[in-house]
């Protein structure tokens, strides 16, 4: 008899402590999800309101025209739909998790209002988007995406993400050649020198230096004869235009054999390609003409792709036509190379391609002159901050870096480019600094050289060509540092940069393209009389 007392009393208070551990999680649980749908409701009600108000929320007379108290209400309505949604469905804290994501993502567009350039504004959109997933992941920890689904599903997804925004910018781009609306410089000088190419096979230009010249004593660009077959099929500088936009987005499909080489699953696959479809360095300095820069990202995804594949014929051939992009494309191999000694310890192949980016860039640089006499040397001038007597040479940069690193830093880190620094590791969460492999940082070591230590404003500016060198580097570097980091911190911090990516670029690429596409096809039959009266007077 004592023993059943003994047995009923453990068993009482075994009952009692699980149905108190019970009431605690439910009372949790009810917490979390209230205080979920109040957050959703905020923002979504927000979100609407910024819609309906269009330009009049952005202004402190706006209060003046609603009552808070609708606002309440409507906010409140909105949370209690929510809570009936989540209560009845079949994974409640999915629709939590899901609905956040969408408010936050939908206020933060809103938020940009013409101000997609405001780079203190993004940092604020950044860190609304990273609390909310730090927020999300850590209290429900729910996927975004239940389903699972493979790599061939990611391929298809991607293949149509890149038909989508290649076939977006690249209409753009031929809306604004037809409109008349790209400069002279610098798209008209590539436009003649393509028409000059096409009927002497030489680079020449007139625009360039105001007389007839080879732009290879400006830049030496062999890589320009490979789209020349193109150009001599469609013979229309709108070809030069669609083929940069098309090998900016192509990068999208190395970017996730990359990802899947590191052994990235499928979703984190996919979420790394859309941060890389809608990273803003790349997207926003399609929009300035058309330049051999451009295709430096696709050739260094190329040539880190098939390092990473170990497959080092075509490794060589990569890196040989990246050098031929530009006589400073040499330096993105150098940082390729320092990579594989330092970080790889592939130190015969690292010593090979070494050899090739400093001896490729020694040619470039002393061939130069046989294509034309030029008092201003245009990649040395651009470093002039480093002169000594009004002379800036490669030597004395070198110099002013060993003897003076002092006034070096101080060269490299100004409010200008202390800004160019966010934009281009703000969308990705500073990924690349976060790294466990400190050696992995050399890859970034061209930032410092072409966009940091120059005092040429266009060369840290990412409306402009000089950042998609770096922006191929950056978006390596954050696939790196992610590899070692657990599953919850890869989640967080791609769903949030995923968020600010979008955030940042849509609103610009939509109003930018609708607005030329608009143009074009509202004055089209005035272009086109323009298009012929041109054709008439060449004629003559």
């Amino acid at each position: 008899m004592k023993k059943i007392k003994e047995f009923l009393s453990k068993t009482k208070n075994t009952t009692n402590s699980v149905i108190g551990a019970l009431a605690d999680s439910t009372k949790s649980y009810c917490f979390k999800n209230i205080l979920a749908s109040f957050i959703i409701s905020f923002f979504a009600i927000t979100s609407l309101f910024m819609v309906l108000s269009k330009d009049k929320y952005f202004t402190a007379e706006y209060i003046t025209t609603k009552s808070i108290l609708f606002f309440v209400i409507d906010v409140l309505v909105f949370m209690a739909v929510l809570l009936i949604l989540s209560t009845f469905a079949f994974k409640p804290k999915k629709v939590l998790s899901v609905s956040l994501v969408l408010s936050v993502t939908s206020f933060c567009l809103l938020l940009q209002k013409g101000a997609e350039t405001n780079i203190w504004l993004n940092v604020g959109i950044a860190t609304i988007c990273l609390i909310s997933c730090i927020w999300l992941f850590g209290r429900f920890n729910e996927p975004i995406f239940e389903k699972e689904f493979g790599f061939n599903t990611v391929k298809i997804i991607v293949a149509v993400l890149f038909f989508v925004f290649a076939g977006y910018m690249s209409l753009m781009g031929i809306c604004r050649y037809y409109s008349f609306t790209y400069d002279t410089f610098d798209f008209g000088i590539f436009a003649q020198m393509f028409d000059y190419m096409k009927e002497t096979g030489l680079p020449n230009t007139t625009v360039e230096r105001n007389m007839l010249l080879s732009h290879f004593a400006v830049h030496f660009s062999p890589f320009f004869y490979l789209l020349l077959p193109g150009y001599l099929v469609f013979s229309t500088p709108a070809y030069l235009c669609v083929m940069q936009t098309l090998f900016v987005y192509l990068g999208v499909f190395l970017v996730l054999g990359i990802a899947k080489a590191l052994g990235f699953s499928p979703k984190q696959t996919l979420a790394i390609c859309i941060i890389y479809l809608t990273y803003p360095s790349l997207t926003f300095g399609l929009y300035f003409d058309f330049h051999e820069n451009k295709f430096l990202t696709f050739f260094v995804l190329l040539t880190v792709y098939f390092l990473l594949k170990k497959r080092f014929i075509p490794f060589y051939i990569s890196a040989f036509i990246l050098c031929t992009i530009k006589e400073d494309a040499a330096i993105y191999l150098v940082a390729i190379a320092l990579y594989m000694l330092i970080s790889e310890r592939l130190i015969k192949h690292g010593s090979i391609t070494l050899l090739l980016a400093i001896g490729y860039f020694c040619f470039a640089m002393s061939i130069k002159p046989f294509f034309g006499t030029l008092t201003d040397m245009q990649f040395v001038n651009r470093y002039s901050n480093y002169a000594i007597d009004g002379q800036s040479n490669l030597i004395n940069i070198i110099k002013t870096v060993i003897l003076n690193f002092g006034y070096t830093v101080s060269q490299m880190f100004s409010v200008e480019k202390f800004e160019f620094i966010l934009w281009i590791f703000l969308p990705v969460l500073f990924m690349p600094l976060f790294t466990k492999k400190v050696s992995t940082l050399l890859l970034l070591t061209p930032m410092l050289l072409i966009n940091l230590m120059t005092n040429w404003v266009y060369q840290y500016h990412i409306d402009y060509q000089y950042t998609f060198g770096t922006a191929a580097l950056v978006i390596v570097c954050s696939i790196l540092a992610l590899k070692s980091m657990s599953n919850k911190a890869k989640k967080t911090l791609l769903v949030s940069a995923v968020m600010i990516c979008i955030a940042i670029t849509m609103p610009r690429m939509i109003t930018r393209n609708n607005s030329y596409i608009k143009d074009y096809f509202a004055k089209k039959e005035v272009f086109t009389q323009s298009e012929k009266l041109i054709d008439k007077t060449l004629e003559k």
